[in-house]
């Protein structure tokens, strides 16, 4: 006969770091990848404390590219600078078609998930922690 647990009351942030707590009390090979995640404990401080416990090799600070975003926005508006000379160019296409956009955004997106297939299969066989201390 199964014996229920106390049953404990809390938010969404509690819980999470409730259960990343557990997983890097359990297991030392666990890991926590994140933007923020280092020493101030990310936004909702739900890895505070986490690097002095556990060390800044399982706790690491990942920012995202920003600069990424700035890109995006940069590129989209060459290419709406550039549509009435391309719009010359091509038969039958107008100078701001959404469907050529969309195709070519979809186009665009399924060759850079092609060109990262093969990179991050191979980059999923290292072992995370060999990949840390590297260098």
């Amino acid at each position: 006969m199964a014996v229920a647990a106390p049953t404990q009351t809390m938010n969404n942030v509690e819980a999470v770091r409730a259960t990343l707590y557990e997983a890097l009390k359990a297991d030392p090979r666990t890991i926590v990848l994140g933007e923020d995640v280092g020493a101030r404990g990310n936004v909702f401080l739900i890895t505070k404390g986490f690097i002095e416990e556990f060390g800044p090799e399982r706790i690491v600070d990942t920012p995202l590219a920003e600069a990424s975003i700035v890109g995006v926005a940069i590129g989209m508006a060459i290419a709406l600078g550039v549509t009435r000379f391309l719009g010359s160019l091509l038969y039958n296409v107008k100078a701001g078609d959404p469907l050529t956009f969309a195709g070519v955004a979809l186009l665009l997106v399924a060759v850079a998930a092609i060109a990262c297939y093969i990179p991050a299969l191979r980059a999923a066989r290292v072992d995370p922690m060999v990949a840390l201390r590297y260098e």
